[in-house]
């Protein structure tokens, strides 16, 4: 009986060393990785701190990797990283550089996010925070969202490879409109595109049309393209109706000039 229990005693630990092997790679591991693919690929010299790591691999899914960039301008990215190769697989993951000109443009515009956050407030729109409680994630400004015309991007990675900066005062005027990459909303070089939660809000859903007005008057928006957006959800049914969306796409000229666009057939 003794011998029974020994052996599957035995057996046991070696499961336990068995598994314990097969549950991946570890931050450690998956840092390493993440930062050699963005210095191999863009010439990044700064660390990055891993936020959280969904690692299933039970399932043998992926890793979903959340990880965050102080330097050179604060930086939020989902990275996906092949289970067995441990890289970096970029049609499943975040644009960096979209991201990274995102984080440059709040850092260099704080007014501007100033008076987007009073304009949440106001038009009782959805927040980060609320996000935060209802799906137990991290948002970082959810409805800023960046979209730049492929050969453009590919120049401004070069550029940016040289001298890790990133003058979002400089870039953004030479930017011109482009088919949206990663979502067909993002019909602007800067998107607003913020959400209403229908569901116990008895407020009239407001319409983008009064949004662009409150960015007019305010004379804060620099020479650019932009699109502003409202999208109504409900959280309780995690549904949209999209009878009530609205979005305003328009240009600002050096002297401050707002002019409406008309949305590119092909964009739609």
């Amino acid at each position: 009986m003794k011998c029974i229990k020994s052996a599957q005693f035995l057996i046991f630990c070696s499961l336990l060393i068995f598994l314990s092997g097969c549950t991946g790679a570890s931050n450690e591991e998956l840092k390493n990785s993440i930062e050699s693919y963005l210095n191999e690929n863009y010439g990044l010299k700064e660390k990055i701190h891993i936020v959280s790591v969904e690692n299933n691999w039970l399932e043998g899914v992926d890793y979903q990797v959340e990880a965050k960039l102080n330097k050179p301008y604060s930086t939020y990215l989902h990275l996906t990283l092949d289970r067995d190769k441990i890289k970096v697989i970029p049609d499943d993951s975040d644009d960096f550089y979209l991201e990274l000109f995102k984080g440059a443009y709040i850092e260099q515009h704080p007014e501007i996010i100033q008076l987007s956050n009073k304009l949440i407030k106001k038009y009782t729109l959805i927040s980060d925070k609320q996000l935060d409680e209802i799906y137990k994630d991290k948002f970082f400004l959810y409805y800023l969202n960046i979209n730049i015309e492929q050969t453009q991007e590919v120049k401004l990675i070069e550029s940016f490879k040289k001298n890790n900066t990133v003058d979002t005062n400089v870039i953004l005027p030479t930017l011109i409109r482009s088919k949206p990459k990663i979502n067909s909303g993002h019909i602007g070089v800067i998107n607003f595109i913020y959400e209403y939660d229908l569901h116990g809000n008895k407020n009239k859903v407001p319409k983008a049309e009064t949004l662009v007005e409150e960015f007019r008057k305010s004379k804060m928006l620099t020479r650019g393209i932009y699109n502003i957006a409202v999208q109504t959800v409900n959280t309780k049914t995690d549904s949209r109706d999209e009878s009530k969306d609205s979005n305003v796409l328009f240009s600002v000229d050096d002297n401050g000039t707002f002019s409406i666009l008309p949305t590119p057939k092909e964009f739609e």
